[in-house]
């Protein structure tokens, strides 16, 4: 699956939760991410992540 965040796109490799929080309001939860991502010839690490920053791409 081909994703795109902070300006990299490439191959998912592993999408980890590392942080969960409540909004001050408590409306709902804010999860952190580390998100690995293939590119080229190399891997990028992005941490910590949020829902907003991840865009999948169908191909």
């Amino acid at each position: 699956m081909k994703v795109k965040c902070r300006g990299y796109e490439g191959e998912l490799i592993d999408l980890s939760a590392i942080t969960e929080a409540r909004r001050l309001t408590g409306e709902y939860k804010v999860i952190a991410y580390e998100l690995r991502i293939a590119i080229d010839k190399g891997m990028v690490t992005c941490e910590p992540v949020y829902d907003n920053e991840i865009e999948f791409i169908k191909e």
